[in-house]
């Protein structure tokens, strides 16, 4: 019996696991970012209390896919996964949202300019590959609880807009 209760604890894990967690990246998936946000959005109405929520787009990823294959795009997207999980805080949630789309839920109200810093320093460093060094940057938009959005679709749509005119900014700051 002991076995039987063990064996179902550990099924129960497992599909816990699938269910919330991405299986490449183990970055929590988007519905465990639903879950979390309609907790924080409770948590913010008991604090009296904002939060912000981080849109990321791998920039030149797609090269490295194309050129070295989906293994070698696997590795660089574990690898940007673990890096934006060490520069957050534990109980910020990382989120593989799409492809070479990330989200970092932020449990409290943060300055665009040092979630900016933060995930660019954690994507800046070149990742090895073979005798090569690959590297990855993000375009970022950052958008907060409740100032531009109530809903969890609201604030993506907001940190979407504001990655693509950041991006657009970089781009044209390049002169490109």
């Amino acid at each position: 019996m002991v076995s039987d209760i063990t064996d179902k604890i550990q099924n129960q894990e497992i599909l816990k696991q699938l269910a919330l967690y991405d299986g490449l990246t183990e970055c929590a998936n988007r519905h465990l970012l639903a879950e979390r946000f309609k907790y924080e959005v409770a948590r913010s109405a008991r604090k009296n209390s904002t939060f912000s929520l981080a849109f990321i787009d791998l920039e030149n990823f797609k090269p490295i896919n194309d050129s070295f294959g989906h293994e070698t795009g696997d590795m660089v997207l574990k690898e940007v996964a673990k890096r934006m999980k060490q520069s957050v805080r534990r109980h910020d949630l990382v989120v593989r949202y799409g492809g070479d789309e990330f989200i970092v839920l932020l449990s409290n109200k943060i300055s665009e300019s040092i979630i900016h810093q933060k995930l660019n320093n954690a994507l800046s460093h070149p990742i090895s590959y073979q005798d090569q060094s690959l590297t990855v940057s993000g375009s970022i938009g950052v958008a907060t609880y409740p100032e531009h959005g109530d809903t969890l679709e609201i604030l993506i749509s907001h940190a979407d807009k504001k990655m693509y005119k950041n991006k657009a900014q970089i781009k044209g700051n390049r002169g490109t």
